[in-house]
């Protein structure tokens, strides 16, 4: 008997050891994942409108901030729209250690309300040393009207704000983007379907100085820190604006042309362009195979390799160009310059030369078969910044490429519509425009894909479902 209970105590002390071990273990095993998760957290984002992840431009803005930024968020003790702004600003702190967020209750400091002249509810103030940037809540939150009266899909554009800002109070230097006038071009004023206000908006909100410029009448463009910018040119250009161009590129300026087919700027443009290695085809584009609703005349053409393309290309965004020309290497080329294509049409595409022809049919006597390039890039050899080359020295200040070539940069793309108010909400046109002029004006941070405005859904309950739901409430609340 006594060795049955000797056996047993030995036993009960085995196996309250191995319980002993094993409860050791597991809160070992819980103490190191907890550990090691916050470094390599991964989160899924399963809401409707991705609500919980930031666009790559947002997330290139981040990896390259270097200096402290200050969100101060003035709200309203209980206030729903300022849970949604810390989601999203939590987002922001688990990308940056730069970002810093700071809720500031509105009636209990007034003081740091008056300091900041902040008289509204819902403001945010962005700070980033002497650099300082307020927006309402208005601007965050669109509760507009629509037609007579009737409510709209309230907008969330936390996300288009924030980055905006933080850029506006980051940014060195400011580009002044001047748009040529007088040869019927596309104006940043107007607001009707051909114009550009909606490009001009963001550029704005970019943090560029946009101005339109007639070189007829001012035959002078200011080279540093500049872009010019010709939005579809209808009329032909006089000998000496052609000059004042070349001589701008020859000073290290940067340009962007668009240009549609059928007009009779094109033989002026092509003067200066030849010079740069690239001309204009007269022709029309047409793609049955990879176009806009199946319109062979808006083609959504492939990307090529390129700093401008590479985001949009991974994403898989097209950008809708109706009513395009061909656009391509001319037979000669300066030996210091290089010409790469950019955008390129199917191969079941072709370039109708009878420009009056509507039938729309391939024809093998006069026509060129596919594939088209239909947007190109011109720059100096020995002095590139395109995607393919950039360095780490290159991107050393999170900023504006050290881009110092002798010369300057040209992207031409042989349409305008693609910019205009009508397309700007298709597919990636507004994106393609600002990434051109981000690339030329050397900030690749900004060379991606923009925050877009998010619906906020609403449900609608009847009365019946409205009292369940406020019982269910009340009970929850009970229970604690």
């Amino acid at each position: 008997m006594n060795d049955i209970d000797k056996y047993s105590k030995v036993r009960r002390y085995k196996y309250g050891i191995n319980a002993l071990i094993l409860t050791i273990s597991v809160i070992g095993i819980i103490f190191v994942i907890n550990a090691i998760l916050p470094r390599y957290s991964k989160q899924f984002d399963l809401t409707e409108n991705n609500r919980f992840t930031l666009t790559p431009q947002t997330i290139k803005v981040l990896k390259n901030l270097d200096k402290d930024v200050y969100i101060n968020m003035f709200s309203k003790e209980g206030d729903p729209q300022n849970e949604m702004m810390n989601d999203l600003l939590k987002q922001y702190v688990r990308w940056s250690k730069f970002i810093h967020i700071y809720n500031i209750d509105f009636d209990k400091d007034p003081s740091l309300a008056k300091y900041y002249k902040v008289t509204k509810y819902g403001s945010v103030i962005f700070e980033c040393g002497d650099m300082k940037s307020m927006v309402e809540q208005k601007q965050i939150f669109d509760f507009g009207f629509g037609v007579k009266g009737h409510n709209q899909s309230p907008k969330f554009n936390g996300e288009l704000v924030v980055t905006d800002n933080i850029m506006k109070v980051t940014s060195r230097e400011k580009t002044t983007v001047y748009f040529m006038i007088g040869h019927n071009e596309r104006l940043v004023s107007n607001m009707e379907d051909g114009g550009l206000s909606k490009m001009q908006d963001y550029l704005i909100r970019e943090n560029y100085e946009v101005r339109s410029i007639n070189l007829s009448i001012d035959p002078k463009i200011p080279v540093e820190n500049t872009i010019l910018i010709m939005a579809g040119p209808k009329y032909i250009l006089m000998n000496r604006e052609i000059q004042t161009i070349l001589d701008y590129l020859e000073k290290g300026g940067k340009l962007f042309l668009m240009i549609d087919p059928q007009v009779d700027a094109s033989k002026s443009v092509n003067i200066f362009l030849n010079k740069w290695g690239a001309e204009l085809a007269e022709d029309l584009v047409m793609d049955p195979e990879l176009s806009y609703y199946y319109d062979p005349l808006a083609p959504i053409p492939s990307y090529l390799p390129h700093n401008i393309n590479d985001d949009l290309s991974e994403a898989r965004i097209g950008v809708v160009f109706p009513g395009a020309r061909t656009v391509s290497k001319s037979e000669y080329v300066p030996d210091d310059l290089d010409v790469k294509p950019l955008l390129l049409t199917s191969d079941k595409s072709w370039a109708e030369k009878d420009l009056n022809n509507k039938n729309h049919e391939f024809n093998e006597d006069d026509d060129v078969k596919g594939p088209l390039t239909i947007a190109v890039v011109i720059e100096e050899k020995d002095k590139k910044t395109d995607s393919t080359d950039t360095t780490e020295s290159d991107k050393s200040d999170g900023h504006k490429i050290n881009d110092k070539a002798s010369k300057g940069k040209i992207v031409v793309v042989g349409d305008s519509d693609f910019s205009s108010n009508r397309m700007a909400k298709s597919q990636g046109n507004i994106d393609y425009f600002m990434n051109i002029v981000n690339w030329l004006a050397g900030d690749i941070e900004r060379v991606s894909i923009r925050p877009l405005v998010m619906d906020l859904k609403k449900i609608n309950l009847t009365k019946t479902q409205s009292k369940i739901v406020l019982e269910i409430g009340r009970a929850s609340c009970r229970q604690r």
